[in-house]
């Protein structure tokens, strides 16, 4: 008997001697641990920081809707862009640091406390300490509470980036349809161009064949060929007096071939010498006609008029139907003006309206192994969505009638909840429209951003497309070239 006495003392001064040796273990395994007041300071700390990042995912929404609703180039909306990018992934690398801060700051109490380098009461007594991020509102420092916030502003950051690629693909296309028709307008200006010089070279064709030819079907008579060559260079003498000197010099050629061949006349003779010597010296003929028999000078003066009235008919109509159509567009430009003072108008009391991201419906799928027997409050699916990604009940205030129904927190959307301050979702904001007291999922604030963005694109286009009208009936009314 004394001897397994002896042996059971020996056995348990050896476990004795084997926790001594594991306490000593732990204790050289354990780094240099802070006091408790210091402790307390770097929790303080990080929790503020905490507090900054998640004003600073406002701050970003905000920059994003403004930006939205910008007018500027793409280019710059574009590097805008790329900026708030990288805002999206400092904040989410230090909320992510924030976590992993917060988890191993509230680790040490329990060491200081199995440490005896403080007790349960004291630890208690710091924690209870007041701090505030404004007057009246007290800074959240419960472990839970940060990591649920955490956990939204990731989610939010997330949509942010979803919502930010959107954008940038949006501005890129804007970006290459400015530059289409950037590129394409040297083009138009050549074929404009082109289109003018055929129409002009069109005008010279008809008026050399419409009025040049006639002195040759009368070669007896110089008079009338050379008023109707100082017509048609009335007529265009800014653009074809070349064409009409070579014209005049073939003319020549063709009467004196016509001559030649009428050699047997004397008669004919005699008159194409007096119409060569009236395409050489005309003010000699002209100085020459009062001599002739008064009789001709009425034949003369009807042959004007006649001329005149042919010109009439080409003449007149043409320059009326230009002036009607350039009254038609100052008429056009002045209404294409107002439309665009209107919708200017809209886009700017839209502008001040406040918006929130869109809700995502393809984005909340549970991924997380630890979620998926998480069941959606209001179609009661397991592990398949969240709650506010629920496509079987999209509108907020259906929504709010099952929650009311089925006896739910507002803020939360679990049954089982006491509600009011100890709902431990009662510090969240919602993500939509940053108030607390009601979960995001439940918030109408969407659907009221998601109109507002429909009616500012289509102001948007509206304006658009009458900027475009508006250069095209201006480009139109500088070709027309009419003063009213």
């Amino acid at each position: 008997m004394p001897i397994e006495r002896v042996n059971e003392v020996e056995n348990l001064k050896e476990q004795l001697r084997q926790a001594q040796r594991s306490l000593h273990q732990l204790k050289c395994a354990i780094p240099i641990l802070p006091d408790a007041d210091v402790l307390y300071e770097k929790i303080v700390r990080t929790c503020t920081d905490h507090y900054t990042h998640t004003q600073a995912v406002t701050s970003l929404e905000e920059k994003l809707r403004r930006l939205r609703l910008s007018d500027k180039p793409s280019e710059q909306r574009l590097s805008e862009i790329g900026s708030l990018n990288l805002e999206i992934d400092y904040l989410t690398l230090q909320f992510r640091f924030c976590r992993s801060q917060l988890f191993t700051l509230f680790s040490v109490p329990p060491l200081l406390i199995a440490l005896d380098k403080m007790t349960p009461q004291e630890w208690e007594t710091l924690m209870r300490r007041p701090q505030e991020t404004s007057p009246n509102k007290p800074l959240v420092m419960d472990l839970n509470t940060l990591e649920n916030i955490t956990f939204d502003q990731l989610q939010a950051l997330n949509s942010l980036r979803f919502s930010l690629n959107d954008f940038r693909a949006e501005a890129q296309n804007d970006a290459d349809k400015e530059q289409l028709p950037f590129e394409g307008e040297p083009r138009n200006r050549l074929d404009s161009m082109q289109k003018f010089n055929l129409d002009i070279q069109d005008a010279v064709k008809n008026a050399l064949h419409g009025k040049a030819p006639a002195p040759v079907q009368d070669a007896g008579e110089g008079t009338p060929k050379v008023r109707g060559e100082d017509e048609i260079i009335r007529e265009n003498e800014e653009f074809i007096e070349g064409l009409i000197e070579s014209g005049s010099e073939h003319d020549d050629h063709d009467d004196q071939v016509s001559v030649d061949e009428d050699m047997g006349s004397d008669s004919a003779h005699d008159d194409l010498s007096e119409a060569e010597g009236s395409e050489e010296e005309p003010e000699e003929v002209w100085q020459e006609e009062p001599d002739e028999p008064e009789q001709e000078e009425p034949e003369d003066e009807d042959q004007r008029e006649l001329d005149d009235e042919d010109d009439i008919p080409e003449e007149f109509p043409r320059r009326e139907n230009l002036r009607r159509r350039a009254i038609q567009i100052e008429n056009e430009i002045r209404s294409t003006e107002q439309a665009i003072h209107n919708f200017e108008e809209i886009l700017r009391q839209y502008e001040q309206e406040p918006l929130c991201p869109p809700r995502r419906f393809d984005l909340g799928r549970i991924v997380r192994g630890n979620e998926r027997y998480m069941k959606c409050a209001f179609c009661e699916a397991s592990g398949i969505h969240y709650s506010d990604s629920c496509t079987a009940f999209r509108d907020p205030l259906e929504r709010r009638e099952l929650i009311r129904e089925a006896g739910r927190c507002w803020t939360c959307l679990e049954r089982m909840c006491a509600r009011g301050a100890t709902c431990r979702k009662y510090l969240t904001p919602c993500f939509y429209c940053r108030d607390r007291g009601h979960h995001s999922a439940l918030c109408d604030f969407p659907d009221h951003s998601d109109y507002i963005r429909t009616r500012m694109e289509d102001a948007k286009e509206g304006r658009r497309r009458s900027l475009n009208r508006l250069r095209d009936l201006q480009r139109e009314r500088a070709y027309l070239g009419v003063d009213l």
